[in-house]
Order: C-alpha cells, then sequence, then structure tokens
C-alpha cells in the first residue's frame, strides 16, 4: 500500500499555536532540512523552516475557504528552485502539500514568450500585408483590385465622359545625355511625386508615366461631374510649380501640356506584370492636344473648352491639322478668370 513516503511531492502535517510539524513524508525532509533524519523537522515549528510565513494571513483565508499558499526559494538548493506550498485544513491542524513552481514559472515565461513572438509574429504578417496593399493601391485603382480579389480576373471599363492630361518635358533626351542617371532620376522623381500630390489633393489620378510622360485621368473611378475644371486646375498648378522650381534650380524644366474630355476604355494589361492602362479616342487626342502645345502652355481641346471657359480665361488658337484628327480648334489655358 502506497504510503506518503512514497510520494515524490512534500507533505506535512501542522497545528498548534504556532503551527508545529507533527508529521511529514521523505520528501518534505530532503527539500527543508540538510540533514535526511525525519526528526530534522518534526516538532519544529513551520515558521523555523518557512521564514517571513505568516500565520494569521493563512488561517484567514483557510478559514473563508480561499486558497492559501506560500512561495519560498528551497534552502542550499544548487538550482535555486521555487516551492509553492499549499494549506488545507485537516482534522484538527492543517495539512501543507508542496509542488515545484519552477518549471510552472518556467513554462508560464515560455508560453509568454511564445505569445510575444506569436504578437509580434502577426503584426509583421500584418505590416507585410498593408505595405502589399499600399503597394496595389499605387498600382492599380481600388475597383480593380476589387475584382482581382473576388473574380481573380479585372473587367474592362468604357468611360463615356472623362478629362484626360498629357503631360511632357520639352528637350528632355538632351537632359538625359547631359545629367548624371542617378540625378536625373532623383529630379524626376522629386517633380513626378509633386504631380501625384497636386492630382490627389484635386481628385485626380495618375494612371503611368512613360519616361518624361506624365498621364492623369479624372472622373472616371471616381465620378466628378467638374472633371474638366479639376484637371485642368491640376495642370495650372504642375506648370506654376515648375515656374517656382525652375527660380532655385540649375537645371530648368519645361513642359508641354494637353488635355481632352471624351471617351475612353480602362483595364489590365498583361498577366505577369499588372498594369492599368486607358486607351480610346479621349486618349490619342489629349496626346495630340500635348504634341500641338508648346512649351509652358496648357492646350486643350474645344471639348474641354466648352466645359470649363466660364471658369478660365482662354486663349482661341488658329485651326490646327492634328493627325488622324484632321482640322481641330484648341485653346490655351492662361489661367482663372478674375
Amino acid at each position: 500500500m502506497l504510503t506518503v513516503n512514497d510520494l515524490s511531492i512534500p507533505i506535512l502535517y501542522v497545528r498548534g499555536e504556532p503551527w508545529t510539524i507533527i508529521e511529514c513524508n521523505h520528501t518534505a525532509v530532503e527539500w527543508l532540512s540538510t540533514s535526511n533524519d525525519m526528526q530534522s523537522l518534526t516538532n519544529k515549528t513551520l515558521s523555523m523552516i518557512m521564514p517571513n510565513i505568516n500565520q494569521k494571513r493563512l488561517e484567514r483565508r483557510i478559514s473563508k475557504g480561499r486558497a492559501a499558499t506560500f512561495e519560498m526559494i528551497l534552502p542550499d538548493d544548487a538550482n535555486n528552485r521555487t516551492a509553492l506550498f499549499r494549506f488545507r485544513p485537516f482534522k484538527d491542524g492543517v495539512l501543507i502539500e508542496g509542488s515545484d513552481h519552477s518549471s510552472v514559472k518556467e513554462t508560464q515565461a515560455m508560453l509568454a514568450s511564445y505569445s510575444v513572438m506569436i504578437e509580434d509574429k502577426q503584426k509583421e504578417l500584418q505590416a507585410e500585408y498593408d505595405r502589399a496593399e499600399r503597394l496595389l493601391a499605387n498600382i492599380l485603382p481600388q475597383k480593380t483590385i476589387t475584382q482581382l480579389k473576388t473574380l481573380g480576373k479585372t473587367v474592362p471599363e468604357r468611360y463615356a465622359d472623362v478629362s484626360v492630361l498629357f503631360l511632357d518635358f520639352v528637350g528632355f533626351t538632351v537632359m538625359s545625355q547631359q545629367m548624371e542617371p542617378e540625378l536625373l532620376f532623383a529630379e524626376l522623381n522629386e517633380i513626378f511625386t509633386t504631380f501625384d500630390n497636386i492630382c490627389e489633393r484635386l481628385g485626380c489620378e495618375r494612371i503611368k508615366t512613360i519616361g518624361d510622360a506624365y498621364l492623369a485621368v479624372c472622373g472616371m473611378h471616381t465620378p466628378n461631374l467638374n472633371h474638366a475644371l479639376s484637371i485642368t486646375s491640376a495642370a495650372i498648378e504642375m506648370r506654376t510649380y515648375l515656374i517656382e522650381r525652375n527660380r532655385n534650380s540649375q537645371h530648368q524644366w519645361l513642359c508641354r501640356i494637353g488635355i481632352h474630355s471624351g471617351a475612353l476604355m480602362g483595364g489590365v494589361v498583361g498577366k505577369l506584370k499588372y498594369i492599368y492602362d486607358i486607351f480610346g479616342d479621349g486618349v490619342n487626342t489629349a496626346a495630340r492636344m500635348e504634341t500641338a502645345s508648346e512649351p509652358m502652355k496648357i492646350n486643350v481641346s474645344q471639348s474641354t473648352y466648352s466645359k470649363i471657359h466660364t471658369q478660365f480665361a482662354m486663349e482661341k488658337r488658329e485651326l490646327l491639322s492634328i493627325k488622324g484628327k484632321g482640322s481641330m480648334q484648341t485653346y490655351f489655358v492662361n489661367g482663372p478668370k478674375t
């Protein structure tokens, strides 16, 4: 038959005032005494082997049916193990059962460490997901991203009435031959970033850049009844920015801008590299407006003129022969009407 001496946990039975050890097992002697003699603990008060124990506090907790415990570092233990002793009423005294709390603490610390690692990993994954979402948002319209996520493909769309802006730099080929590549790209990046900020603030969106050319639209993915007004305002701000920049810059950036309002189609081209692009007569005509413009001028088509002439001071030009379009009436935008 098993006895308390066969248990691998310490057992003590105490009673009296102060608590005196009446009985204990071999494990209690191993943990709490420097001697292997059972008599080394018997008849000793509990406070002699458990310094700082508060008998009154433990008695109050036991009387209320609450958990009563005392934690201590085992004396003369090479590993500085921590023992947790639990107290409960037994006969006319108190039964004390001990356990190695070091392993419990180690497990708790390990679990806490794992929890922190998992939380950090989740934060890293969320950060990566957010970065991927921002990158997608910079490459594709939100509607197209939603289609790719839900349908696994994109659906090209036709837009009946939007405004398109084409901007190109004058003499860029010569500049690219004279400037170091790092400087050229740094300046282009600074300029195009400013253009992006202007477009975003005025409700326009950049579709793409092609070398030194900048293509933007308004009224396509976000409906805007005043799309021609918004994109013309953006063009004026872009030109003003370049004028101010050129005053303090060694390299002079001069642009031609063309704007047309009309119909176009938009969608993703290719499968290996997703590129959102726009096509159609509206795009081609805007490109022709840019080609027919002059340095630091904003040239607009008749359709755009009809939408903005009450808000901007316009300069009517002579009829121009536009490739693929024949004779067209175009206008320079000088600025807002005062």
